[in-house]
């Protein structure tokens, strides 16, 4: 049993939005301040390669997780900041996003614990003509990755949640895949 915060990124601005992103982290006593800064920092290494119509929104109040049943235990608010896509390209498909892929020591069920992080918004020159993440972007999302692991590691670890099995656990890792993932709920 442990007590998770959750850091959640809302992104505006294009069709088919609001869109969702979670980020869980060990709960610390105090402001969320400093987990909400990491979720900034980490949204604003994509700026360049994102849309510049696209905005997230890190909201300051950020909700307090029991990660063994799920159930909300309380709030600490912080101070919302935003990032908003720095390009005038055309974007990729609403559906297409940039994957990064989280890992975990931990192995439940036979299984390693594993998360996944979509980056909205990504501009339509960030993919080759095969339509794949150009090597930029996945340098991108790797460097943006590791250092979330980096900089949380002092101030309360970035976690992957299973709400499935009732277990929460450190991201070790994290890389990106060769394809760009495709969210059937952004289909818009």
């Amino acid at each position: 049993m442990a007590i998770l915060l959750r850091v959640r990124t809302v992104f505006t601005g294009v069709p088919g939005t609001p869109w969702y992103s979670n980020l869980y982290f060990d709960d610390v006593a105090g402001s969320p301040d400093p987990h909400i800064d990491l979720v900034r920092d980490f949204w604003t290494a994509f700026q360049a390669v994102m849309k510049s119509n696209t905005t997230a929104t890190i909201e300051g109040d950020c909700a307090q997780i029991e990660d063994s049943t799920g159930a909300v235990v309380g709030i600490r608010s912080g101070t919302a900041l935003t990032v908003v896509g720095a390009s005038a390209s055309a974007p990729l498909p609403p559906a297409n996003q940039c994957v990064l892929h989280e890992f975990t020591s931990l192995f439940v069920g036979g299984r390693q614990l594993r998360g996944k992080t979509f980056v909205p918004g990504i501009i339509a020159t960030q993919s080759d003509a095969l339509g794949a993440p150009l090597a930029g972007l996945k340098t991108i999302a790797l460097g943006a990755g590791n250092a979330l692991i980096t900089a949380s590691n002092p101030i309360g670890n970035w976690k992957v949640w299973s709400k499935k099995n009732g277990v929460s656990s450190d991201v070790t890792a994290v890389s990106t895949p060769s394809k760009f993932g495709v969210l059937r709920s952004r289909r818009d």
